[in-house]
């Protein structure tokens, strides 16, 4: 069962809700099990121009460190890795992760350039999920990564 992003920024793409073969081209998507240590809220900004300025949207942004645990789908081989995630609706409907749980993730490959940083993406139109509710994605990927 696939959906339409209904937010602007994935407004016409289509997502699916579990983990199925269209989020096998690496080219566009890593999957990965991971452990949440740190969220952090951050300022909001934007590049105007040549500069970054404090988004005037009143969005909520954070910066979670994840602790990869498996890689299943990856070009990144670090085992700590950094996710941005804005959560106001008119945004980027950002993910909102819980320290200490762990998680079976989903992100671009290309990393989002934020305040001369760079993060990876991931949002509610992905299927990233609690490990305690990723089964059924759990045994898709075992199948085809083993």
């Amino acid at each position: 069962m696939a959906f339409e992003g209904s937010c602007c920024v994935c407004r016409n793409w289509t997502f699916s809700p579990c983990i199925d073969s269209s989020y096998l081209d690496d080219s566009k998507y890593q999957i990965f099990q991971g452990k949440v240590i740190k969220t952090k809220k951050v300022k909001s900004y934007i590049f105007r121009g040549n500069r970054f300025k404090l988004s005037r949207w009143r969005s909520e942004r954070y910066v979670t460190t994840i602790v990869v645990t498996r890689h299943y789908q990856t070009k990144f081989k670090e085992d700590k890795i950094r996710i941005v995630s804005d959560t106001k609706p008119h945004l980027d409907c950002g993910y909102i992760f819980s320290k200490n749980s762990s998680y079976l993730i989903v992100v671009g490959t290309e990393k989002s350039r934020v305040r001369f940083k760079k993060y990876y993406k991931t949002g509610i139109c992905y299927p990233t999920k609690s490990l305690d509710r990723a089964k059924s994605d759990l045994s898709f990927i075992k199948r085809i990564f083993g």
